[in-house]
């Protein structure tokens, strides 16, 4: 292959899901991505990518391919940065996670963290559903990966029970949206309620609002609960649900300056959290 630029297309594609996020990703337009994708297929004799109802999906023949090109780009970065960090500037660093895990465990740790911030320039994106690291540096999500070659750490665990405002309007509560894929949060309402919701959210954060707004009860968090004295948990001490958060990044990165100040951070944002720091 004599443009290993190429590569890093394939890569932004396979990290994106399309050829606008890559685009986005690269800093270019689509039809320069579009332009590279062709002849990347002339050269290997196969379509990279193949177009399917669910939108763009790996050529298995490739995948050998993108996890070289993977694994190359997380060398050349955490060689990057080892160089970048002996200066004063902060190194961007995206972070995937869950809204409800950014809004009340990240955003509040932010500042005031003792130097632990001095070398990262973190970027936030909402993760709704749990995957792979896709365009993230780092992710937050409620389990751990099934394949690949992601590190993990365990962080810690959210509470949920359902909890409603004072005076709220008997059995109506609000839930989590079928199609994030997570059921136990519906499955408690309904036993503690005894009613079907009157109405859905796909986050947490959505649900909280709509609960206070209307006042209505929710399946939320402990951790948010508590900043409100106005919200009561409702059912008995057992009416419980618990979601393990693990933090997540390619092996590649292990030892990498940015990273490894990113993690110890997102540690301490925790223990925050929790009381503990």
């Amino acid at each position: 292959m004599d443009n290993w630029d190429d590569l890093k297309f394939l890569l932004a594609v396979s990290k994106a899901g399309s050829m606008s996020g890559a685009a986005r990703l690269l800093g270019t337009n689509v039809a320069t991505v579009s332009r590279r994708m062709e002849r990347l297929a002339d050269l290997l004799g196969t379509e990279p990518f193949q177009r399917t109802p669910r939108g763009w999906e790996t050529n298995p023949l490739v995948k050998g391919l993108i996890e070289v090109a993977e694994t190359f780009e997380g060398h050349i970065d955490k060689e990057l940065n080892h160089v970048s960090t002996t200066n004063d500037e902060r190194q961007p660093v995206r972070i995937g996670a869950p809204p409800i895990v950014s809004s009340q465990v990240l955003f509040p740790a932010l500042l005031g963290t003792e130097g632990r911030m001095k070398s990262i320039a973190p970027e936030f994106t909402d993760r709704l559903t749990p995957g792979g690291l896709g365009d993230h540096d780092i992710i937050i999500q409620d389990r751990l990966p099934e394949g690949g070659r992601l590190l993990s750490r365990k962080l810690g665990a959210m509470v949920f029970r359902v909890y409603a405002p004072p005076e709220y309007t008997a059995g109506a509560w609000v839930s989590l949206s079928e199609a994030t894929g997570y059921t136990q949060p519906n499955q408690l309402g309904r036993k503690v309620m005894g009613t079907e919701p009157v109405a859905t959210a796909s986050t947490f954060m959505q649900m909280f609002e709509l609960a206070q707004q209307n006042r209505i009860a929710a399946v939320l968090p402990d951790l948010l609960a508590r900043k409100y004295n106005s919200l009561s948990p409702l059912g008995g001490s057992e009416d419980c649900i618990s979601y393990d958060l693990f933090v997540l990044y390619h092996e590649t990165r292990k030892g990498d300056p940015v990273i490894e100040a990113t993690l110890d951070w997102i540690n301490y944002a925790f223990l925050k959290a929790k009381g503990h720091a």
